[in-house]
């Protein structure tokens, strides 16, 4: 619980800052770093799950980062998995 609340304040100060590259990755490896605890302390198909890794896909899209996308994707369809929901739209978590 220590870290998920301390990686969300880390999130909170990112939004003071000018939205520029270095920001969004600073965002991106705390997004990814935060799904791990939240995961461990609640449940695969909570929401914030999803919110974390829904956010952290579009990061990855943003910034072209190849790297974390993978463990990015494989949560999302965890998440999916677990809530047993299979749409193409919702299983990648995207709007398009």
């Amino acid at each position: 619980m220590e870290a998920i609340s301390h990686l969300t304040t880390a999130l909170e100060l990112l939004t003071t800052l000018p939205d520029t590259r270095e920001r969004a990755q600073q965002e991106l490896t705390l997004r990814v770093t935060l799904s791990m605890p939240l995961l461990l302390t609640g449940s695969l198909a909570s929401p914030e799950v999803l919110a974390t890794y829904a956010r952290a896909r579009e990061l990855c899209q943003q910034l072209g980062e190849t790297r974390q996308l993978f463990p990015v994707l494989i949560g999302l369809r965890a998440f999916h998995q677990m809530r047993a929901s299979f749409s193409r739209r919702a299983s990648w978590g995207n709007n398009s």
